[in-house]
């Protein structure tokens, strides 16, 4: 039997590969799933019209998510925290300078993310053991399994479909800036810049999107793609098993493999015995699960991580009353910003056009400020965007993670670890867009710059780097542990960098190559 410990995307598709190898699959997971009133509210909503909706019923699902000018500091689904809720009851999480999460929700933090779905380039992986070639036959499989929604243009030239994409219309502030850009003015500098339609992953190829603008909400519908989608297509295997309520402590050697060691949410002890455990539960809980093995609770790793940074910016033509739009409100365009002067990595950046988020924010600005904005609200909302931006993890700060206390009582410290190339990067790359106005259709207010404390992009690994002749604390080309023979991590953890392109498709895509490639 194989062990795989995490239901997020990393989890779901190394099971699905060796699930359909005739390997048998038992899943671990703690599985925390959407509160029964909650799903109670949403029902109301499904039974009626989106224009039917009253306030009253939008305030249970969206009340809980408030946004200031420093952006976001919590984003719930559909009202809840559980995909971020820690219920670890002998481990506390302690961070230092850091702020991340942890998921132990069934489809892990696939039930809040962006849904951003672009692969690497072949530049990404120069300090990889393995090539794009490597990958792009596992990308085909995923595009395959989870739709996407973009359009073929320019941004081709980078990132390329690996299968079919289904459009939705622009918003009327994506369809201006999209226009500005194709004018290809001539940029100053040695800045060159790739754009086009933000793509995102969605549950179904017939998506009946009513564009009611809640996606950063938690969509009513489910329409946004999680990994709970796939793992309930995985039990129509009749070697597969799913097996929630239970947090993995440690692993311990076994007679015919690996005995993982855990917990119910009821205390009760769990164990189970396989020849493979592949770890998809995310950096941090990966790194705690190999610390616990290991019995090396002093020992630090380090996790690399994407600097994430937002900037507002003013679109210099925009739509008359963007209120009144019906949209989907996750990212519009991406942009990949290449300065050579400064990196031979590019920035990512992706555009969030206009969402009732927007409204709180400019609320939430110092007297006299909010006074004056409010004024001229709407002519502002008709020009505001929000752009998003993320570094190579070799741009950006790390953090380390250890262990402290004793077995029954652990700390996971998560301990925050500078960057001196950071802040000059992002200064470089928001003046070259500020500089470049005229061709962008829209100017950045760089003063206002929020970048984001070390981990906030949720965009870490790299804790335990593939290598062709892995040593310790290094992986394999199969994510196999140097240092535990049998004990795959599939999940960025096993990534040698983090590139500044979003990384879930790239998880998707290599755990499912490791579940495809393992000796059974």
């Amino acid at each position: 039997m194989n062990i795989v410990i995490g239901s997020g995307p990393a989890g779901v598709f190394c099971a699905l590969a060796l699930l359909r190898r005739g390997a048998p699959v038992t899943m671990v997971d703690a599985g925390l799933t959407l509160e029964e009133h909650f799903k109670t509210a949403v029902k109301e909503l499904q039974s009626i019209p989106p224009a039917q909706w009253s306030e009253h019923r939008l305030a249970k699902v969206r009340s809980a998510t408030r946004a200031t000018s420093s952006g976001v500091p919590e984003k719930y689904v559909l009202g809840s925290d559980y995909p971020f809720r820690w219920v670890d009851q002998r481990a506390q999480l302690e961070q230092r300078g850091v702020e991340t999460l942890v998921s132990f929700a069934r489809g892990g933090l696939s039930n809040v993310w962006g849904a951003n779905m672009l692969p690497f380039e072949e530049r990404d992986l120069t300090d990889w053991p393995i090539r794009l070639r490597d990958l792009e036959p596992h990308y085909r499989t995923v595009a395959k399994e989870v739709p996407i929604v973009g359009m073929r243009d320019r941004l081709e030239q980078l990132f390329p479909f690996y299968g079919e994409h289904i459009e939705l219309p622009a918003s009327e502030q994506a369809q201006h800036l999209l226009h500005a850009l194709g004018r290809q003015k001539p940029w100053s500098g040695d800045a060159r810049l790739h754009f086009g339609r933000a793509r995102v992953a969605i549950h179904s190829k017939q998506p009946g999107c009513v564009r009611c603008g809640l996606c950063l909400y938690g969509c009513p519908y489910d329409l946004i793609y999680s990994a709970r989608h796939t793992l309930k297509a995985l039990t129509a295997f009749p070697t597969f098993r799913y097996l929630p309520g239970v947090v993995v402590q440690r692993l311990q050697r076994g007679a015919s493999g690996w005995k993982v060691e855990g917990h119910g949410f009821d205390g009760e002890l769990v164990c189970l015995e396989g020849a493979r455990v592949f770890l998809g539960c995310g950096v941090v809980n990966s790194a705690r699960i190999v610390l616990e093995t290991l019995e090396a609770p002093n020992r630090e790793i380090i996790v690399r991580d994407s600097q994430y940074f937002i900037t507002p910016m003013f679109l210099f033509k925009g739509p008359r009353n963007v209120l009144s739009e019906d949209l989907y409100t996750l990212a519009q365009v991406a942009l990949q910003l290449h300065l050579p002067s400064a990196s031979r990595y590019p920035l990512h950046l992706l555009v969030y056009t206009y969402n009732d988020l927007y409204r709180q924010a400019l609320s939430s600005l110092p007297w006299p400020i909010s006074i004056m904005t409010k004024a001229c609200s709407t002519q502002l909302l008709n020009r505001l965007v929000i752009l998003q931006g993320y570094l190579h993890s070799h741009e950006s700060p790390s953090y380390a993670l250890r262990l402290e206390g004793p077995p029954a009582q652990r700390r996971v410290i998560l301990a925050a670890r500078g960057n001196p190339r950071t802040k000059p990067l992002i200064r470089s790359g928001l003046w070259s867009l500020f500089r470049n106005s005229a061709s962008l259709g829209a100017v950045p207010v760089v003063p206002m710059t929020k970048m984001g404390a070390v981990g906030k992009s949720y965009h870490g690994g790299a804790s335990f780097p593939m290598r062709e002749k892995p040593g310790p604390g290094e992986s394999s080309v199969l994510g196999e542990l140097a240092e535990l023979p049998g004990v795959h991590v599939v999940d960025a953890s096993c990534f040698p960098s983090v590139p500044a392109t979003n990384l879930t498709y790239t998880v998707m895509a290599n755990a499912y190559r490791i579940g495809s490639e393992v000796a059974l």
